[in-house]
């Protein structure tokens, strides 16, 4: 058997040069892990921000649907984009403070409807679907009211998150046309 001469060995300096090379992986494991970690969970811890867009003055709206075309940013998972959304603001009432914003996606296949000042109605040209002034369907295949949105009316201007839709239910529908189930 060979005898290995260790007279040259230094554990000490091996064991320094082992851990020094360990702690520069792990430096440099950190340096781009970290980042990509990151990057991955931002999207799921990230807090919710308010999409809210100003409408205008308050004071500019009638009993009659006023049009807004509206610009926001949307964020799916990591994907960031700009939308545009067409939306109707009216006051519940003449005299009322009450506002009412709808939606005019046809709630049948998502075509945009339109309101018809000469024929008082929301018309979706698609397949006919037609709305009253309260987005309730009152002809063609839509299958639910127009959707509404929240309005929000801060120091004498209307806001609304476009993101924040009111979802509605024809209860008449739903129920086959029989009415509220309710006894009272």
């Amino acid at each position: 058997m060979n005898k290995v001469d260790l007279s040259g060995y230094d554990p000490k300096r091996r064991a320094f040069f082992r851990r020094g090379l360990m702690l520069l992986s792990g430096l440099l494991a950190a340096l781009v892990g970290i980042p990509a970690i990151a990057f991955l969970i931002e999207p799921l811890v990230e807090k919710i921000r308010s999409n809210e867009v100003e409408l205008g003055p308050i004071e500019e709206l009638t009993d009659r649907p006023r049009k807004y075309v509206i610009r926001f940013m949307t964020q799916t998972g990591w994907v960031k984009s700009e939308k545009v959304m067409t939306l109707y603001a009216r006051r519940a009432a003449p005299d009322s403070d009450e506002v009412v914003v709808m939606s005019n996606i046809c709630t049948h296949l998502g075509c945009p409807a339109r309101w018809e000042d000469e024929n008082d109605r929301f018309f979706c040209p698609c397949h006919d679907g037609i709305y009253d002034i309260e987005g309730r369907v009152i002809g063609g295949p839509p299958p639910r009211p127009l959707d509404r949105l929240k309005p929000i009316v801060r120091d004498g201007y209307l806001f609304v998150d476009p993101t924040d839709y009111i979802h509605q239910i024809d209860e008449e529908k739903l129920l086959g046309g029989k009415g509220s189930t309710e006894e009272g």
